[in-house]
């Protein structure tokens, strides 16, 4: 896990970046594949780097607190492929939502990844 906050640094506006740790959903799997981290923010900006994998699918991500409730969830994100969805645009890609504490992250696979070393999928959260 990889947690870049400068909020304390005297910038004017303050951004987070949440890494969550590299997702592998592995060669055969079709289940959700699930990685923790520890925020406190509003999320505004939420990126998925997807690997290249030889399975014709695409990704789940979601995002749930430490109760199990589920903030996000967005289907049909493409592999091989860097996805931002932003809830600032005018047309939002989802609305900001706030996390503090112990949150999960998943992603699923549509269908099996067919690559040996499976895929790997980042998720990085940005927000205030």
């Amino acid at each position: 896990m990889s947690t870049i906050d400068d909020r304390n640094q005297g910038i004017q506006y303050p951004i987070a970046r949440y890494e969550a740790s590299k997702i592998n959903c592995p060669k055969g799997a079709t289940a959700e594949v699930t990685t923790t981290l520890r925020v406190n923010m509003t999320v505004k900006t939420i990126v998925v780097r997807a690997g290249a994998c030889d399975g014709d699918i695409t990704f789940t991500v979601a995002v749930r607190d430490d109760n199990g409730a589920t903030h996000f969830s967005k289907a049909s994100i493409a592999k091989n492929a860097k996805t931002v969805l932003l809830s600032t645009k005018s047309t939002q890609d989802f609305p900001e939502f706030c996390l503090n504490g112990t949150i999960t992250v998943g992603v699923t696979p549509s269908g099996d990844p067919v690559s040996d070393a499976g895929v790997d999928v980042n998720v990085d959260l940005y927000g205030v």
